[in-house]
């Protein structure tokens, strides 16, 4: 319509040239009015957002990419009850969710599947390693692929298809609990083709979608690029000006890149055959160039995250430009792509117009020519009209992309953390101040990984071998956790031991001790626990190898004087602040297993359970005293240890912890029989006679053993033993 009305319009006023600058003006007017609208592939933004609707395009993959992929398949959300207390404690019902589900990744195959991140944060590492439990089927795409079991069992045989050709994923009973039971948004680092991540050409892309292509080596190198399967146009459009697709000479295939090996026409004497005027040279003027051009791209170094180079056009002037490519590609690639952009931006307003008869028809779009006075290009559009063929001549080339110095900048990724086997230990502590009365009260499990990724583990108790197992909870990470590799001395309970050591070797790198000097650890500081043995530690010596001296020790802390004789070697070590310890529920007898089943172990762990109750038993008692009496009687007197009061507030007497108080005295002589006695004070007379006959069977001079053990209302307390000269 612009057309006619202009060309009349021209006419009427100028003429026939009036007419003819009308209808060139009138058909720019309806190219860009009436022009039709094309079709749309993906856009970067939907590269990183999972989608699940009918009619979206799934995507062709090359290299290495991250990208979202389209939920194809998924089930209703799956609950799960979990009951936990009961014997005593109150009975806490929770509940999870899990779902299974199908992601679409590419219509072409792909070699495997790295990381996957889950809201943005690694839900599988590049160890293959999840964070959270799920099982992973990876189908690559082949045309032969069978049908996943799971979907097939719940749309029912010969329902539901192989989607063979699409490389896909399948989520089976994926725990949804981390992510506010709601199945995340997912992406995917994707290895489509084998090798290295920059080594990938635009070649192979657009070949892949052309039906004929002559591939040149001047490429740039890429590490993934994404192309839409919905139309050809679609897929090239993005990356023509990258690639410089044009047809090639011969008329048989595309010609992707430069061609250095091209012939160069001679257009001069077709011109002057013609008569026709000579070629012209267009400048235009600058402020239809953009000030600057921004390239938009994944950049690998950045977790495959969009960065942005920005380039200023030569002379440019008009309004800023940003173009984003689905292409992966480092900064200094994308720096030397978009520093071309910004020069073919400056050269499109510098074109020569050659009118030239029929003979050149033999320049096709993409040849190199040279004019008669010697303008040099390449064609870039050919009209055929009624007096012969106008060309289009491009009169400056940009070179080819390198590399330029540039940043991509800062990124904040997501930490890969390897989550390692989990390693646990059961601890059955005393009372102790200061710590939480429930975990005070019973034994505690004690757990971590041997990844900076471990978080938790699930804990059971299994009080029988034939017994279901009864879940506890879950246990998360402790601060600190080894394993006791030496103890060397053997140190009283009393006083500081300067002179005996204890070396232990921590699960991980990042996990450290402190020191404390003598009236921190009087305080409570640095107090750990070594098999059954409460003690602390005054200097924490690093070896190497994760392993530490401990030394400047205060041993068998808070009644646990007995564990020191133990062979705690091989056996756990653990500090007493960590909040992290897990309370068992009030355990009076060994027999059975707790089980700890973290997030990277093939099978649960499974500790025994020895003797316990520790908590629960009275303290031995301390300072026998033997006095003999002038009658021959022996007077046997001790005091008593409470597991309560133990600040001793009032300075005369420490508070009853048992319902009565009572001992079990046993005096065994060198020769004869033994004497056990019960008592309900903290103190016993051997009566003259027991004492004349014990002499009497010795024979001389000899000695009495004494064993003093409080009785508890669950057990009997470690033993006193002193030794008496009779």
């Amino acid at each position: 319509m612009a057309t006619l009305v202009l060309t009349t319009v021209g006419t009427m006023i100028g003429g026939p040239i009036g007419g003819t600058i009308g209808a060139l003006i009138g058909q720019a007017v309806d190219g860009r009015l009436l022009a039709p609208k094309g079709l749309q592939g993906p856009r970067l933004s939907d590269l990183r957002v999972q989608t699940s609707s009918y009619g979206t395009p799934i995507p062709r993959l090359y290299g290495r990419m991250r990208v979202a992929g389209t939920v194809i398949w998924a089930t209703d959300l799956v609950e799960h009850r979990h009951r936990q207390g009961g014997k005593g404690r109150p009975t806490t019902t929770s509940y999870s969710y899990s779902a299974s589900f199908a992601v679409a990744l590419s219509s072409r195959p792909v070699r495997t599947v790295g990381r996957i991140w889950a809201e943005g944060t690694i839900f599988r590492g590049a160890a293959g390693d999840f964070k959270s439990g799920c099982t992973f089927r990876l189908y690559n795409g082949d045309e032969d692929q069978a049908v996943d079991p799971l979907i097939a069992a719940a749309e029912g045989a010969g329902q539901c298809p192989a989607f063979r050709g699409i490389a896909y994923v399948v989520f089976e009973d994926m725990d949804l609990s981390p992510f506010g039971n709601r199945i995340p948004s997912l992406n995917f680092e994707v290895e489509a083709d084998e090798g290295d991540s920059q080594a990938l050409s635009l070649a192979g892309p657009l070949a892949d979608v052309l039906s004929q292509t002559e591939a040149v080596a001047t490429l740039p190198p890429i590490g993934g690029a994404v192309l839409s399967a919905q139309s050809r146009r679609a897929a090239i459009e993005p990356l023509a000006r990258l690639a410089q697709v044009d047809r090639s000479l011969a008329g048989q295939g595309w010609l992707l890149g430069e061609r250095a090996d091209a012939p160069l026409l001679q257009l001069g004497q077709a011109a002057s055959e013609r008569g026709q005027a000579r070629a012209t040279r267009t400048l235009g003027d600058g402020g239809v160039m953009p000030r600057q051009i921004g390239l938009s791209v994944f950049d690998p170094l950045r977790d495959w995250q969009l960065g942005m180079q920005m380039t200023r056009v030569p002379g440019g002037l008009g309004p800023a430009e940003t173009m984003g490519l689905p292409l992966a590609m480092e900064a200094p690639l994308a720096k030397a792509l978009n520093a071309r952009l910004a020069r073919d931006a400056a050269r499109q307003v510098r074109q020569s117009e050659w009118p030239g008869g029929f003979a050149a028809l033999v320049a096709q779009p993409g040849a190199a020519v040279v004019t008669e006075d010697g303008v040099q290009g390449r064609v870039a559009e050919r009209h055929i009209e009624g007096a012969g063929v106008r060309l289009t001549i491009e009169t400056e080339r940009s070179d080819g992309a390198g590399s330029m110095a540039a940043d991509g900048g800062r990124v904040l990724a997501s930490p890969d953390l390897l989550i390692g086997a989990s390693r646990a230990w059961l601890f059955d502590l005393p009372l102790i101040d200061g710590m939480p009365s429930d975990a005070a009260s019973r034994t505690v499990v004690a757990a971590a990984g041997e990844g900076p990724g471990w978080r938790q583990a699930a804990v059971s108790l299994a009080p029988a071998a034939a017994a279901p197992p009864e879940p506890l909870g879950s246990v998360v990470a402790m601060r600190v956790l080894g394993e006791v590799v030496m103890i060397s001395g053997v140190g009283q309970p009393w006083l500081f031991d300067r002179a005996g050591s204890v070396t232990v070797t921590l699960l991980r790198d990042d996990m450290v001790l402190n020191n404390a000097d003598d009236a921190a650890m009087l305080a409570g500081a640095n107090l750990a626990v070594a098999g059954n043995e409460v003690f602390q530690f005054g200097r924490a010596e690093p070896l190497g190898e994760r392993q530490w001296r401990l030394s400047h020790l205060l041993r068998g802390r808070w009644g646990t004087e007995d564990a020191m004789a133990e062979a705690s070697v091989g056996r756990g070590f653990a500090l007493l602040a960590d909040p992290a310890l897990l309370p068992l529920p009030a355990l009076t007898q060994s027999g059975g297993h707790v089980l700890v089943e973290g997030q990277g172990d093939p099978q649960p762990l499974m500790l025994p359970i020895g003797r316990v109750g520790r908590s629960l038993r009275p303290l031995s008692p301390v300072h026998v005293v033997a006095r003999w009496q002038g009658d021959g009687q022996l007077l046997l007197s001790w005091t008593r240890r409470s597991r309560a009061g133990s600040a001793w507030i009032d300075l005369i007497d420490t508070a009853m912890d048992e319902p009565t108080e009572r001992y079990r005295v046993t005096v065994t002589p060198a020769q004869g029989d033994a004497m056990v006695r019960e008592c309900f004070a903290a103190s016993l007379m051997v009566d003259a006679s027991t004492v004349a006959n014990w002499r009497a069977v010795s024979g001389g001079e000899s000695c009495l053993t004494v064993t003093i053990m409080q009785v508890g209302a669950v057990g009997l307390s470690p033993p006193l033993v002193a030794v008496v000269p009779l």
